[in-house]
C-alpha cells in the first residue's frame, strides 16, 4: 500500500481529530494498518466498510 494523502494525515492525527476509514472488503488489511497509529494517538476512529 503506497501512502495516500489520506493514510498520512491518519497516522499523524492527534486526538483532536477523528479518522474516517473507508474500506472494501479487498483492502481490510491495509485499512487495519493505517489504523494502528491515530488507535495509539487516542485519535477517535469511524470505520466505514462495505
Amino acid at each position: 500500500m503506497g501512502v495516500t494523502q489520506q493514510s498520512y494525515q491518519a497516522i499523524n492525527s492527534d486526538s483532536s481529530r477523528r479518522a474516517i476509514l473507508i474500506s472494501h472488503s479487498e483492502e481490510s488489511r491495509n485499512v487495519i494498518r493505517v489504523a494502528r497509529a491515530p488507535k495509539k494517538r487516542m485519535v477517535p476512529i469511524t470505520p466505514i466498510t462495505s
